[in-house]
């Protein structure tokens, strides 16, 4: 018998129907214990339903660990580094308390002979104006651990992540601004603060922030593999592939070659779930069209003529 550890793959879910997932979700949203965020909102389960199925999530498992945050899917830190060793790869710890310093280091199954490791100490909270946070003050080993997880696991292993690469706590100090403070002021004189808060707003956002503004391209090959994905599926014009880009990453105004390197990344790490959300999404969009065409046809056929039966 071998000792060796087998890679826990995703179990694949039962496909159903859209109809059968808003049934789900209507019905789910009335319950009190669920989380707050889901109550009444069978919208926001839908989507949260659709982010965890490709890591093999059940629907109740969905809601339970992941949570949407300004549109962007979240889930804990000890949930990507669970999906992390699921997948074969190895994920290891490092840390040093004097310095509050946390390194974490994966290595890849199919790229053993090259690990990834990325540090997160002191230097690093200052940087991003974390020094002041509460979690930081009371757990900043603990947090600095984290973050360091989830930062490898984006670089080293994103194409089992599909999309849902940082915590909730991650998009929060995306917001923090050193420079911020709260006031209150007169209804007459917002207008002209908002415009002095936003003039110059961009030189203040965080390296991070403008890092996920300007996302890497996919590379020639990446796009010719989403080219051919999309025609193999039947997406028969560039209006039907703008359409199926923008329900599969929901950013408008895509083509192949525009879509980003992560984007990409995500889109090719499954492609026969993708194919099937491909056609999925072909069916909505041309059902409309269909419908259209169907009722044309029935108001301008033209009436049987009845003049010759007369005659006779």
């Amino acid at each position: 018998m071998s000792n060796e550890l087998t890679p826990i793959q995703p179990q694949p879910q039962q496909q159903i129907t859209l109809q059968d997932q808003m049934a789900f979700a209507k019905a789910v949203c009335q319950s009190d214990i669920i989380p707050t965020v889901y109550r009444g909102k069978p919208a926001n389960i839908l989507v949260a339903v659709g982010y965890g199925a490709p890591l093999g999530l059940t629907p109740m498992q969905s809601l339970q660990d992941i949570s949407v945050i300004n549109g962007k899917p979240t889930a804990s830190a000890s949930f990507i580094a669970s999906h992390v060793r699921m997948a074969g790869h190895k994920l290891r710890i490092k840390k040093d308390e004097k310095a509050l310093s946390v390194t974490a280091t994966i290595v890849r199954s199919d790229d053993p002979d090259y690990p990834i490791s990325v540090t997160r100490d002191k230097a690093w909270a200052q940087q991003m104006g974390l020094l002041n946070k509460d979690n930081y003050k009371k757990q900043p080993l603990t947090m600095l651990t984290w973050r360091a997880i989830t930062a490898v696991a984006r670089e080293a292993c994103p194409e089992i992540l599909y999309g849902v690469q940082y915590s909730p706590d991650e998009l929060h100090d995306l917001d923090t601004n050193s420079d911020v403070r709260a006031e209150v002021v007169d209804d007459e004189q917002q207008p002209s603060r908002q415009k002095r808060r936003g003039y110059g707003s961009r030189a203040r956002q965080n390296p991070v922030e403008q890092a996920e503004q300007q996302p890497q391209a996919c590379t020639p090959e990446q796009a010719e593999a989403i080219f051919t994905m999309l025609r193999d599926c039947g997406v028969a014009s560039n209006d039907e592939a703008e359409q199926v880009l923008y329900r599969l990453t929901g950013k408008h105004g895509l083509t192949p070659r525009l879509v980003g390197r992560q984007d990409a990344d995500n889109l090719l790490a499954d492609p026969d779930f993708v194919k099937r959300k491909i056609m999925q999404a072909l069916q909505e969009i041309r059902k409309p069209q269909q419908e259209q065409a169907a009722v044309v046809d029935t108001t301008t056929a033209e009436p049987e003529n009845t003049d010759s039966k007369e005659a006779e």
